[in-house]
């Protein structure tokens, strides 16, 4: 698992990126519809919502995964 604790300017609505844990990219978005510097609020992975304050299960399946996190 890998967490995802972002520090953004309070101004900056949304980010993303791409990571590459190896032969697997994680498309992530970070929305800050709150406009707060830092504080997740949900994570979710492929559509489906996780628990445990931002850790992402990371999996090298060689596919492309979705990871949505919002900050507020």
């Amino acid at each position: 698992m890998d967490c995802i604790d972002p520090c953004i300017p309070k101004k900056w609505k949304r980010f993303d990126l791409t990571y590459r844990h190896g032969g697997t990219l994680y498309r992530i978005a970070v929305e800050n519809p709150k406009g707060v510097c830092r504080g997740v609020s949900q994570v979710s992975l492929d559509g489906i919502v996780l628990s445990g304050a931002g850790l992402v299960p990371l999996s090298d399946d060689g596919s492309e995964h979705r990871v949505q996190v919002v900050l507020g």
